[in-house]
């Protein structure tokens, strides 16, 4: 059985190619293989195939669909790949199956070969790696908005490809003129891309052309400066003097006569921090508490990070918050602010972290929790190192924790006598962070995560909790306006309380009474005291509560799920929720209740207090929401 997403969408049995059907039916195929191994909650389904109008019998429909391909895959000897668990389908794809899994196989082993200094080998993965395109991804498919997103990323992994294919070339010494031949076309296409620059001004001077070399790198300049008024990269400048100096420049290759004086490292310094969002309201304690555990003793400019600025001022002597830690970790229930609070503390740190500043997400789309040994691929490649040292071909049976292993230890030799900042956001567990923490005391890490991590040494903790009144109200007057806030300002502190004061509810709020100037926001408390209606009042374009909440669940355990349900079950004097002790309803043994009520309060989908367990008001509704799972049999019951 093989999957095709680099061109049409395809599938492939031992007999040949399979009829996949309608096109609705198609796209739900081609989010499932983008998702693959992963549950994909019904409402992202119902979302992708229908976009923003989805008929009243969406879910029917959907169910129809999911039919449907399950015969196909049964008519190519696949039955039992597609599986349902609450609140979506999983297709399971095989290593090796998906066209795209081999796309990134070939690339890894490419860049495997290139950092051994065995560029021919090199050239052979990318040649094959690039073979396997056919056509745009999902070229069948763009109506889709989520599978378009998608198959630009593959696009932007294939540009990447092609980079490296180019320097591998450049390294084995292949004519000057068949590189040329590949790499004008790409810069012509991408003007833009720094590295591909780089190459070709390399591949020039390899030719004998060093006046076309260096006024390839004036075009560039001139055409950075027009479009995005900034000056060319690090990178472009140290090619540009190599050329003009005749010599070698911190290690980048001058080609001289046909021979290479060492490897060719082209990689740009990395600044992967989102965008920092300007309405961010409180946080100036977490803020000060945070920064100042992280914070060199000095910055560059001889003072605490934030000294003089306005809001960290208690940062303008020495910090008495203890000794500096090289590791923070926020910590806080879904939707509290943690990663947006995260972007905020990463900017105001970046000046004194100057060798770069990285971030990568530690889970899928869908919740899933990453492998430690992608996220260590992708840092390394963020800071120009080789993504994969390991297996080579003599140790590829090592055992999956030896192999782990080397790649952590040199992810920290590369973070070695570096100034680095990285952000690792919503980890799961300590064991997902611990191989991920670089070595050097002039790092710092910060980690975002529901659970408190408490097993990681010295991890200056900071709490992030839902907004005082206060702050939902300053919220809500920078979404929605003063004007409207000011007008009825008891509706708007109703619309606060009723979804618990969580700043992701707040904020969507907000949005809601923004994009709906000719609604009083009385109207909108009261669909928001209807548990039939709230959830879906709490939407606005692709950020739902609704959606942020199947992901944060979608990994617990059948008894999990199933005790989370029955804690919507129970009776409420209002929209409010109250904590309860553990119910009867839970049918199973105490302590086995009592352990999983645990872990769902370890994970903040559950609140714990003197008189039990209980959920956010929003979580209620959430939970109420979702199937009852079916009891299990009454010897299990305590």
């Amino acid at each position: 059985m093989e999957f095709g997403v680099l061109g049409v969408l395809e599938m492939r049995a031992q007999t040949g190619a399979v009829s996949l059907g309608s096109l609705k039916q198609r796209v739900l195929l081609g989010l499932l293989l983008h998702r693959a191994n992963t549950f994909v909650s019904a409402d992202t389904l119902i979302e992708a195939i229908w976009r923003d109008a989805p008929p009243r019998t969406a879910s029917k429909n959907l169910q129809v669909y999911v039919w449907h391909l399950r015969r196909v895959l049964h008519t190519a000897d696949a039955s039992g790949r597609l599986a349902f668990r609450a609140p979506g389908y999983r297709l399971a794809v095989h290593p090796g199956e998906l066209d795209l899994d081999r796309f990134d196989r070939h690339a890894r082993h490419g860049r495997q070969a290139l950092a051994e200094s065995r560029p021919r080998v090199a050239s052979r993965h990318f040649d094959a790696a690039l073979a396997l395109w056919r056509d745009h991804p999902y070229a069948d498919l763009q109506e889709a908005p989520v599978l378009r997103g998608a198959a630009e990323r593959m696009e932007e992994l294939r540009l990447t490809v092609l980079e490296d294919r180019a320097e591998a070339g450049l390294s084995a010494e292949d004519p000057p003129g068949a590189l040329l031949e590949s790499l004008e076309p790409l810069v012509r296409e991408h003007p833009l891309r720094e590295r591909m620059r780089a190459l070709q001004m390399l591949a020039l001077h390899r030719a004998g052309r060093r006046a076309e070399a260096l006024s390839a790198y004036d075009d560039i300049r001139r055409l950075l400066a027009r479009e995005l008024g900034i000056a060319p990269s690090a990178l472009l400048e140290r090619v540009q003097r190599t050329l003009l100096d005749g010599g070698t420049v911190a290690g980048d290759t001058l080609w001289r006569g046909g021979r290479a004086t060492g490897p060719v490292a082209v990689r740009p310094e990395s600044c992967q921090l989102p965008r920092d969002l300007p309405d961010l309201v409180g946080r100036l304690r977490e803020t000060d508490d945070t920064v100042g555990a992280l914070a060199p003793a000095a910055g560059p400019d001889g003072r605490r990070p934030g000294a003089g600025h306005g809001v960290f001022e208690s940062l303008t002597g020495p910090w008495s918050g203890g000794p500096r830690s090289t590791l923070a970790v926020l910590t806080g229930p879904v939707g509290s602010g943690k990663t947006v609070l995260a972007t905020r503390i990463a900017h105001l740190l970046r000046p004194y972290f100057p060798d770069g500043q990285l971030w990568v997400t530690l889970r899928t789309a869908d919740g899933a929790p990453r492998s430690c040994a992608d996220v260590l691929d992708e840092l390394c490649r963020a800071l120009g190192a080789p993504a994969e040292v390991g297996p080579g071909p003599a140790d590829r049976a090592a055992p999956a924790a030896q192999r782990l292993g080397e790649r952590a230890a040199f992810f920290r030799t590369v973070c070695a006598d570096r100034q680095l900042l990285v952000v690792l956001d919503d980890a799961v567990d300590e064991a997902q962070v611990r191989p991920l923490l670089p070595g050097g005391d002039q790092c710092a890490t910060l980690v975002t995560s529901r659970s408190r991590l408490g097993a990681l040494d010295s991890a200056h903790l900071t709490e992030v909790g839902c907004f005082t009144p206060e702050e939902s109200r300053e919220l809500l007057t920078r979404t929605a306006g003063y004007e409207r806030v000011a007008a009825e300002p008891a509706a708007c502190a109703e619309a606060a309380r009723l979804v618990g004061h969580l700043p992701l509810g707040v904020r969507l709020v907000g949005a809601r009474i923004a994009g709906r100037p000719h609604w009083p926001v009385s109207r909108l408390v009261e669909r928001l005291m209807d548990p039939a209606l709230a959830l879906a009042e709490l939407t606005v374009g692709d950020l739902s509560v609704r959606r942020v909440f199947d992901r944060a669940t979608a990994g617990l355990t059948e008894p999990e799920l199933r005790a989370y349900r029955h804690l919507g079950t129970l009776p409420r004097d209002s929209v409010v929720g109250r904590r309860l002790p553990p119910p009867d309803l839970l049918r199973m043994p105490l302590p086995e209740a009592e352990e999983v009520l645990e872990a769902l309060t370890e994970n903040r989908l559950a609140e714990a207090g003197a008189q039990g367990y209980g959920l956010h008001q929003l979580h209620y509704l959430h939970a109420a929401a979702l199937p009852l799972p079916m009891a299990p049999a009454p010897s299990a019951v305590c």
